[in-house]
């Protein structure tokens, strides 16, 4: 399962894990600050996740240092190609 945007990541998470789907895929695609029950389930839903695939190292930093994600289960896949 792959989800986005933060309502998408805590609903699909929670329901994949229940389900009991063996990769779950959370995709950030910005640096947007998130509080109250929005950070709660963004935090949740990185817990839950297999993998947290960012598309730039800048938003790779932003979510493991205001999501606090580990580094190491964010996957960075560029938007481009060089």
């Amino acid at each position: 399962v792959h989800t986005y945007l933060p309502r998408g990541e805590l609903v699909g998470s929670l329901a994949a894990r229940l389900a009991g789907v063996p990769v779950l895929l959370c995709g950030k695609r910005g640096c947007h600050y998130r509080r109250g029950a929005e950070a709660v389930g963004c935090r949740i839903a990185n817990r839950l996740a297999t993998r947290v695939l960012a598309n730039a190292t800048a938003v790779r930093e932003f979510v493991a240092d205001d999501e606090a994600c580990p580094r190491e289960k964010i996957l960075v896949i560029e938007n481009g190609v060089d």
